[in-house]
């Protein structure tokens, strides 16, 4: 999985340079779950090559697994501006916003992955859970429906208990 990544990486890096080894250290902590090791990397990287998307996601993933939420709606705000197109950006700071309460923002963040990125299963998912909370039932149910079209699993069984 971690070659994959970095071969991912290095053919998909936006700046079109080879990132130094913090980055890569960094990525192996993170992928070993040692988000705070991968912290340390990532911010070593970004102080050198603060115009890199990658750095600041996975730092923001690795606050949002840490449940530093806010840390996380930092980073992935840096990576968005870096990347604008960063679909997988928008939806974790939306997560992190929608367990922050911040239900506006992480409606605004699901909207634009999907836009970004319309095959995206997890968005729709989550952009239905936070529509069932909101009372926009058929709303919700519709975005649940597409999320197990796309192949989530769990969709039909929300569908299910809250949608006639």
């Amino acid at each position: 999985m971690l070659g994959f990544c970095l071969i991912m990486f290095f053919s998909s890096n936006i700046s079109g340079q080879i990132p130094k080894n913090n980055f890569i250290k960094g990525l192996a902590s993170f992928y070993q779950k040692e988000y705070q090791a991968a912290i340390m990397e990532f911010n070593k990287e970004i102080d050198i090559h603060p115009q890199y998307f990658r750095p600041y996601y996975y730092r923001g993933l690795s606050k949002f697994h840490l449940e530093d939420f806010r840390g996380a709606i930092l980073d992935l705000t840096e990576a968005i501006k870096v990347s604008p197109g960063a679909s997988e950006a928008y939806y974790y700071r939306g997560v992190s916003k929608f367990i922050l309460k911040d239900d506006s923002g992480a409606m605004g963040d699901f909207n634009k992955a999907i836009e970004l990125n319309p095959t995206h299963a997890e968005s729709y998912f989550d952009r239905g859970i936070l529509k069932l909370f909101s009372n926009q039932i058929n709303s919700g149910c519709l975005d649940l429906s597409k999320a197990g079209e796309l192949g989530h699993e769990k969709a039909y069984e929300i569908i299910k208990l809250y949608c006639k």
